[in-house]
């Protein structure tokens, strides 16, 4: 009895031995399936086959991209968007990509459209905050309601509903109607001049966004974020107002102008976030770099745990070295 308890145990562990030999079985990948096509024959062939087309478009630098793509689309719980459409990936900062951001008015990163198999919008998800809103949202609209249309409806419902009437204006300028959309919005600050709706600042972001991103029109955009930053600075869309502001006044030949701008904000504020867009447009407008460097230091040293200051100052230093005192 205990030889054939033997034998059976040496049995056991030969063929455990010669399993652990094998090649491990490939990994199956999962997640969304995208498909390597543009979005003109991506729509060609969801009409041939009767399906939606769900484009993401998205940039590497982009942080709230990449969290996307790591919680979210690099996951089994997203495969659900090439299960019920013809889904692909067009980067942002492709040169082939520029005409979809005018033609669709991309504003925000990352962004999701769905389209019908015709090519037209149902309606897009941007932005991301988590994957259980994300997923509820891009199954939405996969379902077929259109954003325009819901939104409308509540218009016709309630006129005095400000969210609907932002809600409207934006969807309307999402689909190139811009010279509808733009009234309405202009309308949400005239008619909630606190943010008591939480719309207000969304309507100066969109508005300057629009700009400064599709139409490539600074000076239009630069009085769109100056009236962010001075009214809504702290919120969720205002908080970056300041830097597009600046950005703006770069494109225009104010670099001087837009630097003076960051660098009394950034001492009447003494955050992190205001140093770092300081530094930041430094080394994009290549001006004040040594100031600017100076300012990180003494936040970095403020800041110990920030390792955002600590890379800005060594960027700021090394870019200061190559171009001199400026």
């Amino acid at each position: 009895m205990i030889e054939v308890a033997v034998l059976a145990l040496s049995a056991l562990c030969a063929q455990a031995r010669a399993e652990a030999a094998l090649p491990a079985p490939p990994v199956v990948p999962v997640g969304v399936r995208f498909a390597e096509l543009g979005i003109d024959d991506a729509i060609a062939v969801a009409q041939q086959q009767h399906r939606a087309v769900v484009a993401l478009i998205a940039a590497d630098w982009c942080p709230g991209c990449q969290q996307l793509k790591r919680e979210m689309l690099d996951t089994a719980a997203a495969g659900f968007l090439s299960d019920r459409a013809l889904a692909v990936r067009l980067d942002f900062d492709a040169a082939a990509t520029a005409p979809l951001i005018r033609r669709f008015n991309i504003i925000s990163l990352p962004t999701l459209l769905v389209l019908r198999p015709d090519g037209s919008e149902i309606g897009r998800v941007e932005g991301y905050q988590d994957k259980k809103s994300f997923a509820a949202d891009a199954a939405v609209l996969l379902d077929g309601r259109d954003t325009l249309v819901e939104c409308q409806a509540r218009l016709d419902e309630n006129r005095a509903d400000v969210k609907a009437l932002f809600c409207v204006g934006k969807a309307l300028i999402d689909r190139g109607r811009v010279d509808e959309g733009l009234p309405m919005l202009e309308e949400v600050l005239v008619r909630d001049p606190q943010n008591s709706a939480r719309v207000s600042d969304q309507a100066l972001f969109v508005m300057g966004r629009y700009f400064a991103r599709v139409r490539d029109q600074p000076r239009a955009a630069r009085h769109y974020f100056r009236e962010l930053d001075a009214r809504f600075p702290r919120t969720e869309y205002g908080r970056g107002a300041a830097w597009w502001y600046a950005r703006s006044l770069l494109k225009i030949g104010m670099a001087e102008h837009g630097y003076l701008y960051l660098e009394q904000r950034a001492r009447r504020l003494g955050t992190a976030e205001a140093i770092e867009e300081l530094g930041n447009y430094a080394l994009a407008a290549k001006v004040h770099q040594q100031e600017a460097l100076r300012e990180v230091h003494k936040a970095a040293r403020r800041f110990p745990r920030n390792s955002v200051l600590k890379k800005l100052a060594e960027d700021l230093g090394r870019d200061a070295i190559q171009t001199g005192p400026r």
